[in-house]
């Protein structure tokens, strides 16, 4: 049978917006209202522009439909379960706002790739010196020798690289935190992965936020064929509620991530516990570059000299 008036009302989640054009005043409105008619056998299929004021996981759980005569003698109303869902990616910072050059990712001097040691292609051994790390400890050579030894790797021109964000702004982690520099974490975060992907590292993702996971999100480096894609879609479904401590996250990731890589960690807070982990992950050869909101210089001054602190400025990034 033919519907003379069939009449959708898609109500849109908060921070999505539909254009309705010129022709309706050029406004943004947080409903979306289709009407149209149905002849027998007839499919009608509509294209709408929303704006993505948010980043996140937005949901559209239902939708009222109206069916009518056309006449108004009859008319039928009907509210529909539509589990739809849009995720929204964080909008990458441009270069010039985030004032970060990629060759600080590798080195002062700008090289193609940056050579380290592969823990994954054991060399050899070699005698214990003061600095190692206990975990490259080769214990059979050791009691063959009578003295420790520590096992030697060939070196990679690979570089890989994780980009660590941190949601904890507070000594507790559950106490919430500031919702601008939350977003503007993330947007930093995409950016970052942007320009490495470009730069063909292998690229990997880790932070407390809470996501649509279970347990705490570690996505292995890679630099696969859909692997940005991936990486991006995870920032745009992560809250910016913390699961845990950035210190516990630290040890988690040192725990799982043998391989000496670059570890970009993105974080609005610091704390004498974070300097011991800190100096864990440069024993286990990783180089280290931290990025942060926090101007105050007093902060960092108990920092490795060998780990680099950039202050981002928020405000200037558009």
């Amino acid at each position: 049978m033919p519907m003379p008036l069939v009449e959708l009302h898609i109500p849109l989640p908060e921070g999505l917006a539909a254009d309705f054009g010129v022709k309706h005043g050029g406004l943004w409105r947080t409903e979306l209202v289709y009407r149209t008619y149905l002849l027998p056998r007839q499919r009608v299929t509509f294209q709408q522009d929303v704006l993505c004021a948010e980043r996140g996981l937005h949901r559209i759980t239902k939708t009222e439909i109206k069916l009518g005569d056309g006449l108004g003698l009859s008319t039928l109303f009907e509210e529909l379960e539509t589990p739809l869902s849009l995720l929204v990616r964080p909008r990458p910072v441009t270069e010039d706002g985030l004032l970060l050059r990629c060759e600080e990712l590798i080195g002062e001097t700008a090289v193609q790739r940056w050579y380290q040691e592969d823990a994954s292609r054991l060399q050899g051994v070699r005698s214990y010196q003061a600095g190692d790390p206990y975990r490259f400890i080769h214990w059979a050579a050791s009691a063959r020798s009578n003295q420790l030894m520590v096992k030697q790797f060939e070196t990679t021109s690979e570089t890989t690289l994780y980009v660590i964000p941190n949601a904890q702004f507070f000594d507790a982690h559950w106490a919430g935190g500031v919702k601008s520099v939350s977003e503007f974490q993330y947007r930093v975060a995409a950016t970052l992965l942007w320009m490495a992907s470009e730069r063909q590292f292998s690229c990997g993702l880790c932070t407390n936020a809470a996501w649509q996971g279970a347990g705490w999100l570690l996505q292995a480096a890679d630099r696969g064929p859909g692997h940005l894609d991936l990486l991006l879609g995870l920032l745009g479904g992560l809250t910016r509620q913390a699961q845990c401590s950035y210190a516990e996250l630290l040890r988690f990731f040192r725990e799982r991530v043998s391989q000496a890589s670059t570890l970009l960690l993105i974080t609005p807070y610091w704390s004498d516990e974070l300097e011991d982990v800190l100096r864990l992950l440069l024993g286990d050869r990783h180089r280290v570059l931290i990025l942060t909101t926090t101007e105050d210089a007093a902060v960092w001054q108990g920092i490795d000299p060998a780990v680099s602190v950039v202050v981002l400025n928020q405000e200037e990034a558009s």
